[in-house]
């Protein structure tokens, strides 16, 4: 998974700080929402295209053959030839 380069991160980073009120001394968490922000933000970018893509065809099953079973298959009589008329 391809994470995001430095400077989203800082830039996202900033928002962050600047949303929180400016505090001192948590440029690390700052920094660390971000890069989780950004790599959620990624990943549901990454599942909406998959979920967009066509599915793959599936392959067609062959056309059933209908056999006689062994059980259901009754001997015929013998045709009785048809009188010369």
């Amino acid at each position: 998974m391809p994470q995001p380069d430095d400077s989203k991160i800082a830039e996202a980073a900033y928002l962050i700080w600047l949303d929180s009120g400016k505090p001192d001394g948590q440029d690390e968490a700052h920094w660390h929402r971000a890069k989780l922000a950004l790599a959620a933000k990624a990943n549901r970018k990454r599942a909406k295209k998959a979920a967009n893509e066509p599915a793959p065809a599936k392959a067609k099953a062959a056309p059933k053959v209908k056999t006689a079973s062994k059980t259901s298959a009754k001997p015929r009589a013998p045709r009785k030839a048809k009188a010369p008329e």
